[in-house]
This record gives C-alpha cells, sequence and structure tokens, in this order.
C-alpha cells in the first residue's frame, strides 16, 4: 500500500496534475477530496468528465463514475477481497482501500485509457427500447447508426495499420521536400549546361545525336540481356534434349532382348503385384488410418483426463485383455478337442497370408525407397550440373575403365615380379659383400693405400655415398610398391562393392520400369484431385470466413448487451441506495424524536456549512493578521540575522585576539630561554 501511495504522489506532482501533496496530506484527504482526484484524472482521460463533484449529486457521481470505470474495463482485484457490490459501496463512499488501487491503475495505462475512451464515445451504441423500434423510420436510422459505427472502426482500423506502418508522413513530406530541392537543382544545372552548348555552333544536331546515341546503349542493353536469356534457354534445351537421348537409349538397351511374350507376362506379373498390393493393402491402411482419425476425434471431444482417470482406464484395459486371453484359451481348447485337421490347414492358412503380406510391405517398402534414390539422384546431378562439376560416367565408359585397369593391374604384377627377383638378387650380393669383409679387417687401409698409391683418395668414401643413394632409392621404390598395392587393393574393393550393388539393384531396377507409367497415371489422377480439393477447399474457406464474420457481430452483439446489463445492474443499485437515503430523510423530518431529528441529513450538513463558514472567517482574519504584521516581522527577521553577523564576527575577533596574546607569549619565552641559554655559555 505504501509503494502505491508513493506512485500515485509522485504521478500527480508531474504533468499534467501539478498536484502538491505528500504522502501524509493525501492519506490524509477526506472522501469527497479523494473523489474529486479519481475525477480530475478521469478527465485527463475524458475532458467531458471534468467538473467539481460539489455542484453534482452524489448518487449522479457514482452512477457517472461507475458508466465510465466500466467502459475502461476496470476489474477490481479479488486477492484484496473487492467483489462488484464491494467496490461500488467503496467508490460511493470513498474509502481508500478502493481508491487507492483505481488511482494507481488509471495512472499507470493513461495512454491505452485515453485510446479507450475515445473509441467508446463512438462505439457504445445508445440503447433503444424494442418497442420503439417497430416504427419503421425509427429502425431504418438505427440501422444507418449501426452500419456508420462499422465504418468507424474499419476506418479506425486503417488509420491504426498507416500509423504502425513504417511510412511516416513526416518522413513522406521530408524526402518530397528533398526531392523537390534536388529537382531544382538539377534544372539549374540543366540551364548552365544549355547555356554552355548554346554558345557552340549546331549544338542542336549534337544533343540530338547524343539522344540517338543514348537510346541506341539502352537497346543495345536490351539486347545483350535477351540474347543472355535466350543463351540461357538454349542450354536448357540442350540439357533436356541430351537426357531425353539418354533415357531413348536406356530405353533401347533395356528393350534389345525382349519379346512380346515377355513383356506381357512381365505386365501381367506387375499389374498382379500392384492389384494385390491396391486390393489388400490399401484397404486395411485405409481403414486402420480412418479407426485412428475416429479414435483421435474421441481423444480430442473428451475433457482432459486427469492421473486417477488413467489408473482406472489402464485398470480396465488389464481386465479386457485378461478376458481375451481366457476366451481365446478357451477357443483353442474347443479346437483342439473338435477341429484338430482343421487347426493344421488354417495354421498353414494364416501363415501364407502372414508371408504374403510381409512381402508386400517389403515390395512396397522397396518401392518407396527406390522413388526417394531416385529423387535423390536426381537432385544430385543437378546440383553437380549447378557446380559445373564433372559428369557421372555411363555403364559402358565404367567397364571400359574397369577392363584398363585390369591391364595396368597385370603390368603391375610383371613389374613387382621383376623388381622381387632384383631384390632377392641384391640380397645375395649385399650377403657376399658382409663375408668378404668379415675376411679381412684391413681391407680399408689396403683400400686407402692404394687409393693414395693410385692418386685416387676418397674413391671408396664416393662410393659408399652412392651405395647409400642407391639404398634410398630402393626403400622408395618400396613404399612406391606399398602404395601401389594399397591403390590396386581399393581399386578391387571399389570393383566388388560396384559389382554387389549392381546385383542388388538389378531386379529393383527390373521391378520399377513398368512402374514409371504407373507413377505417371497415378501423378495425373493426383493433379486433377488436388484441383478439385484445392477449389473444394476454398469454397469451404470462404463460407467460413461468412461464418465467422457473423460469429464475430453476435459476439460484438453479446458484449454490447453484457455491457448495458452491468451498466442498468449499476443504475439500479444507485437508484436502490438514492431511495434509501431519501427514506431515511423523510422519516427523520417527520419524526418527533429529537435525538431521531439530529440525524436529518439536511440539518447536519447545514451545521456543517457553518462550520466551514466560521472556519473560512477564521481563517480570513488569521490571514489579515498576517499581512498585517508582514512587514514587522520580516524587518524584526532581518535584525535578528544582523544580530547574529554581529556575533559571529565579534567571535571571530576575540578568536584573533586570543591566538595573537598566545603567540606573543611564546615568543617571550622563546627569547627568554634564548637569554639564558647564552649566560650560561
Amino acid at each position: 500500500m505504501s509503494d502505491q501511495l508513493r506512485y500515485i504522489v509522485d504521478t500527480l506532482h508531474r504533468e499534467p496534475y501539478n498536484k502538491s501533496y505528500t504522502i501524509i496530506s493525501f492519506d490524509s484527504l477526506d472522501p469527497l477530496s479523494l473523489l474529486q482526484v479519481v475525477n480530475d484524472v478521469i478527465a485527463e482521460i475524458d475532458p467531458e468528465q471534468k467538473l467539481d463533484l460539489r455542484d453534482e449529486p452524489a448518487e449522479q457521481t457514482a452512477l457517472r463514475l461507475l458508466a465510465t470505470l466500466k467502459i475502461l474495463n476496470y476489474k477490481p482485484k479479488e486477492d484484496v477481497g473487492q467483489g462488484m457490490n464491494t467496490f461500488r459501496q467503496g467508490l460511493i463512499q470513498g474509502e481508500k482501500l478502493t481508491v487507492y488501487p483505481l488511482l494507481s491503475w488509471l495512472l499507470q495505462r493513461m495512454p491505452e485509457l485515453k485510446k479507450r475512451a475515445y473509441l467508446a464515445r463512438f462505439l457504445v451504441k445508445i440503447e433503444v427500447p424494442v418497442e420503439y423500434l417497430q416504427d419503421e423510420t425509427l429502425e431504418e436510422t438505427y440501422q444507418t447508426y449501426a452500419s456508420m459505427i462499422e465504418h468507424f472502426k474499419e476506418l479506425h482500423k486503417a488509420v491504426e495499420f498507416e500509423r504502425s506502418s513504417e511510412y511516416n508522413t513526416s518522413d513522406v513530406r521530408r524526402d518530397i521536400e528533398a526531392m523537390e530541392e534536388e529537382k531544382k537543382q538539377l534544372s539549374r544545372q540543366l540551364e548552365r549546361l544549355k547555356r554552355r552548348v548554346e554558345i557552340y555552333p549546331r549544338h542542336e544536331e549534337v544533343l540530338d545525336s547524343a539522344r540517338k546515341l543514348r537510346k541506341e546503349k539502352e537497346r543495345g542493353n536490351d539486347l545483350k540481356k535477351q540474347k543472355e536469356e535466350q543463351r540461357k534457354q538454349l542450354n536448357q534445351v540442350k540439357e533436356k534434349e541430351a537426357k531425353l537421348i539418354r533415357e531413348l537409349e536406356e530405353t533401347k538397351e533395356m528393350s534389345s532382348g525382349l519379346t512380346a511374350e515377355l513383356v506381357l507376362s512381365k505386365a501381367k506379373e506387375d499389374n498382379n503385384l500392384l492389384r494385390m498390393l491396391t486390393s489388400d493393402n490399401l484397404p486395411k491402411k485405409i481403414e486402420a488410418k480412418r479407426r485412428e482419425c475416429i479414435e483421435m476425434e474421441k481423444v480430442v471431444s473428451e475433457p482432459v483426463v486427469s492421473e486417477l482417470d488413467l489408473e482406472v482406464i489402464q485398470q480396465q484395459i488389464d481386465e479386457v485383455n485378461d478376458e481375451i486371453r481366457s476366451l481365446i484359451d478357451k477357443k483353442m481348447s474347443e479346437d483342439d478337442s473338435g477341429t484338430e485337421n482343421l487347426a493344421l490347414f488354417r495354421q498353414q492358412a494364416s501363415l501364407i497370408a502372414h508371408k504374403r503380406q510381409v512381402a508386400a510391405e517389403t515390395i512396397e517398402n522397396l518401392m518407396e525407397e527406390l522413388e526417394v534414390v531416385k529423387e535423390e539422384e536426381k537432385e544430385k546431378e543437378r546440383q553437380l550440373e549447378e557446380m559445373g562439376g564433372i559428369k557421372l560416367i555411363k555403364e559402358d565408359e565404367f567397364r571400359k575403365y574397369i577392363e584398363h585397369l585390369r591391364v595396368i593391374s597385370t603390368i603391375y604384377k610383371q613389374k613387382k615380379g621383376e623388381m622381387s627377383a632384383l631384390r632377392a638378387e641384391f640380397g645375395v650380393l649385399s650377403r657376399t659383400e658382409e663375408i668378404l669383409k668379415s675376411k679381412d679387417e684391413n681391407v680399408q687401409d689396403l683400400l686407402s693405400f692404394m687409393e693414395k698409391k693410385k692418386g685416387v683418395s676418397g674413391y671408396k668414401n664416393t662410393q659408399d655415398d652412392l651405395e647409400q643413394a642407391s639404398n634410398l632409392k630402393s626403400e622408395l621404390d618400396t613404399k612406391k610398391e606399398k602404395s601401389l598395392q594399397e591403390m590396386s587393393v581399393s581399386v578391387q574393393t571399389l570393383k566388388d562393392v560396384i559389382e554387389e550393388k549392381k546385383s542388388v539393384l538389378a531386379p529393383l531396377i527390373k521391378a520399377v520400369r513398368p512402374l514409371r507409367q504407373k507413377h505417371q497415371d497415378v501423378k495425373s489422377v493426383h493433379r486433377e484431385k488436388k484441383a478439385t480439393y484445392d477449389s473444394t477447399a476454398a469454397g469451404l474457406k470462404s463460407k467460413r470466413s461468412q461464418l465467422e464474420k457473423e460469429v464475430q457481430g453476435l459476439w460484438n452483439d453479446c458484449i454490447a448487451e453484457e455491457s448495458q446489463y452491468h451498466l442498468l445492474s449499476c443504475e439500479l443499485e444507485a437508484v436502490r441506495l438514492h431511495d434509501q437515503r431519501v427514506k431515511a430523510e423523510m422519516k427523520a423530518v417527520v419524526s418527533k424524536d429529537p435525538a431521531e431529528k439530529k440525524k436529518n441529513l439536511r440539518d447536519q450538513l447545514t451545521r456543517k456549512v457553518h462550520e466551514q463558514e466560521n472556519l473560512g472567517r477564521a481563517l480570513r482574519d488569521k490571514q489579515k493578521d498576517l499581512k498585517e504584521t508582514h512587514k514587522f516581522a520580516v524587518k524584526q527577521v532581518k535584525m535578528w540575522h544582523d544580530l547574529e553577523k554581529l556575533f559571529s564576527i565579534k567571535k571571530r575577533c576575540f578568536s584573533e585576539a586570543q591566538e595573537q596574546k598566545q603567540r606573543t607569549k611564546d615568543l617571550q619565552e622563546l627569547s627568554t630561554t634564548d637569554g639564558r641559554i647564552q649566560i650560561m655559555n
């Protein structure tokens, strides 16, 4: 409550209220003053509500404020224990617990409430009794009034949309002004250029030639664009032609070894397969989807299920499952006792039906996967063509590539055998060299001596370097051999994978070929059905929009009727209170009991008026006395200020004199001390 009161006081200090309340003074206001503050705040929302509550009866004030709050859609908070009746009573009596939340709510939503009050002036319909609407002229006028309200709604929505759009009138005006200024500058530049050009001879012919040149350049740019577009179209046509040629070649290859009987038998098999899929699987799937939709509709139409309801449902499901199991056991026992021979045939029939169902589902799944793979293949080819990549090789080209790899592999194996023989020979020679070196340890010294003697010193080292280079070369050859082996293994693996994929895809491709025509037929049927669906959906959508408009109109009428009902209830409540107060006043006036007469509202108000007049008279006298003594009091205050300054100056002078005396005394003591020191010396 304190934060709320502080917010109200701080807001009332600002524009446009400019109230000089403090928290204490605002909290001590009487009920009439609180209601006057509420009325002033509401007057900022709706200027028509601006008036002095002392000039208006209390009942009319209550009705007017309640009607305004109803339009502003104010709802008392239920957490503070305020119902609608309690709120009305508290507002009429000016209670703080009712007025403070109302003021806080009004001050926090001022722009929104101003807009709502503005719209209420035009959108709240004037209620006309039904019996008056029997008149044709009045009914026609009322219908015109209602249509004007609807027209106002549409105009207001359009204005709000324009305000909320990114195009602002001020921005458009500034743009127009800038464009006009730019136009003026261009006009001035054009005039200057004309004056410069006019001094040259035959300037009109030059301008005409420049104009023709500009037009020809624009035409050339247009022709370039058309040429580019035609080049793109030509490329597309060429790609389409190449694709059709490939499809034609594939069709020729597939039909090269076929006869009419094979084609007919294949077509019959495919037809039987599709008939089985459409006659067995599709009805079952459609029925399953229909049952699922029915179950979903039941679930949606049912109310929200709690955990307790779920437990009860689960228990019922368990009971039904137990009952089904018992019936199955009973049925099996009866079958075993009566028809043992038929059980075997039933079992075989069920197994065959199950296998057939599984085979049909497998075929359908494979067909779907094949369609997906085809779509992915087309998408990848399109992406590859867009990126300018290489084209995928055909089967014949790939077969030639494999044969070339086989030739290379044969040559590689021959070379590998030769390298193995050379490597074995190199090993024998290396071993012979090691044996010879081990027989004579002084071979190195002997070689050095012989090299010096023959004049070829360092020949052995050179020979060793050459051998090291040879060894390094052999190592590199070994690594190359390993890499070639790895490449051959990779090529062989790739060949195996390709052969495996070809063997897997061959029957699928054969199965897919007759399905293409079926796919085209189904696609055409789908287009027709889709067109029918779109037209039906558009009709239903238009009907739905019409029904929504009708529902919205009925809903608006319901809201208006409800607001009128609440307004009449408030008015009835105010009239009832007024009636009670009138009866009490009449009873007090007519009564002979003095104690009862003291409760007379007229006498009470008269006494309060006399008291306020006496208080105002006393305040005016006090104001007069204050005005008479004001000059003397101001003069006396000034004299007191001067006296205070005089005392402060005297105090400062006394402090300075004391400090001077202290410094003189310190100097004397210092001089005496120096004299004693000199005497002692």
